[in-house]
């Protein structure tokens, strides 16, 4: 019934031919099997397309796949966000403590003997005070004497405990230092310095030698050590990043939701988006046989001839590389040969 229904259609939009022509047609390389259809394929065409348009679009609304993308897009932005600022969150934390955080190098020495050995060791004695409100476990630094970055193997912590006391930890307005006890040491690649760096080292030492102080852990109190939880920034300050947290956790569980939403809802698409298509072709496919007027008589390197052709119009037909094809009109003015090239391709109007 669709089939001839869509026969008549034809029938009524390009007429019945009458007379007779030749027609020489030169189409880009690699087409294949051309033919001429009813001019009034293209309308038929577009009814067929607008028809599978319309309910495409209805199976979008009805799936809301637009707004599950748009959700998680959210989501996902929402987290980026909250992220980016509660890591500014925490570099602000450090950098104010920092800031309240007075180092200052005592004494230093080193000892540097390349014959012997690469490597050389750093001797300093400290006084640290912490003008902060909170209790202070450990400093990680980088050792810098004059513009001379000291080569570590890694990023030096220095532990806040009083050896006289063996109590750990520096209390806020606390002043901590090792002049009375042991220095602190620390080796370091003297063979990555130049003898010109070595020379500087040894002359300046005690009175350039810099701690530059880029992290540091807490406890919640001054005691024996072992007998207290160490704490890292994050933990220290867990309740100020609680919100950020927060947030992040619960657009995570939003987020796991939505794309859960989201696959099952495409899955249902695609599988009712074939349907259509598959109707779509079928009817095409009934279309390209009702609206045929002619296959060519001969073909070679893409030349295709048709014969005992009645003037008028045509749509060109062949199908190319991908989803690509030759379709357009032609208009056959009189009887005799017409010669055509045709160069462009387009989206294959026969598929969905």
């Amino acid at each position: 019934m669709k089939k001839t229904a869509l026969t008549m259609l034809l029938i009524i939009l390009t007429g019945l031919p009458a007379g007779a022509a030749e027609l020489k047609l030169k189409l880009p390389s690699g087409t294949r099997d051309a033919v001429l259809l009813s001019a009034g394929t293209q309308a038929v065409l577009d009814h067929l397309h607008a028809g599978l348009d319309g309910k495409l679009a209805e199976l979008d609304r009805r799936f809301g796949i637009s707004a599950l993308e748009q959700q998680q897009a959210g989501l996902e932005q929402t987290i980026a966000a909250t992220t980016t600022q509660r890591k500014d969150r925490i570099h602000d934390i450090r950098e104010e403590y920092l800031a309240k955080l007075d180092v200052k190098v005592l004494s230093a020495r080193t000892e540097v003997s390349l014959e012997s050995s690469s490597m050389g060791q750093i001797y300093f004695t400290y006084a640290i005070t912490n003008r902060s409100d909170r209790t202070l476990a450990y400093l990680h630094y980088d050792p810098v004497v004059g513009d001379i970055n000291i080569p570590t193997s890694s990023r030096l912590i220095l532990e806040l405990i009083d050896f006289e006391s063996m109590l750990f930890g520096l209390a806020p307005g606390g002043t901590l230092s090792n002049a009375e006890t042991a220095p602190e040491e620390f080796p370091f690649f003297a063979a990555e310095l130049t003898q010109d760096q070595i020379d500087f080292l040894r002359k300046n030492i005690n009175k350039q030698l810099k701690l530059h102080v880029s992290d540091l852990t807490f406890v919640k109190r001054v005691d024996y050590k072992g007998q207290v939880r160490e704490l890292t920034l994050e933990q220290a300050f867990a309740g100020d990043l609680k919100k950020y947290d927060k947030r992040i956790a619960d657009a995570e569980a939003d987020l796991q939701t939505c794309r859960q939403k989201l696959e099952k809802a495409r899955a249902g698409h695609a599988a009712e988006k074939k349907v259509l298509e598959e109707i779509f072709s079928r009817e095409s496919s009934q279309l390209m046989e009702a609206a045929l007027r002619q296959k060519s008589a001969s073909a070679k390197n893409d030349t295709y001839v048709f014969e005992d052709l009645a003037p008028g119009d045509y749509i060109v037909y062949a199908r190319a590389a991908g989803d690509k094809a030759v379709f357009e009109k032609i208009t056959l003015s009189g009887e005799g040969r017409t010669s055509i090239n045709l160069s462009a391709t387009r989206k294959d109007p026969f598929s969905p």
